[in-house]
């Protein structure tokens, strides 16, 4: 007589584990490779709508500041019949 778990009910636990590993792996890839990018990232680029994946919605650009804002003009506008 043996001790311990059959060989049946001990494989499902170390699949188990197997696949948690393997995902908790690919997860921390993934975490790594979007730092990687985002240091990697020229300061004027937005790769998402909120400008980086950290989610800062700040500009460092500073050709337009508070100083320059009033002077800005539209040179293109899109109404109902397309642009004018």
């Amino acid at each position: 007589m043996s001790v311990g778990l059959h060989p049946e009910k001990e494989k499902p636990t170390m699949h188990r584990i197997t696949v948690s590993m393997r995902w908790a792996s690919g997860l921390a890839s993934l975490a790594l490779l979007a730092v990687t990018v985002q240091a990697q990232m020229p300061d004027g680029d937005w790769t998402n709508y909120n400008h980086s994946y950290g989610g800062e919605r700040f500009s460092p650009l500073t050709e337009i500041n508070t100083g320059n804002v009033g002077a800005l003009r539209a040179i293109c506008t899109y109404g109902r019949n397309g642009i004018a």
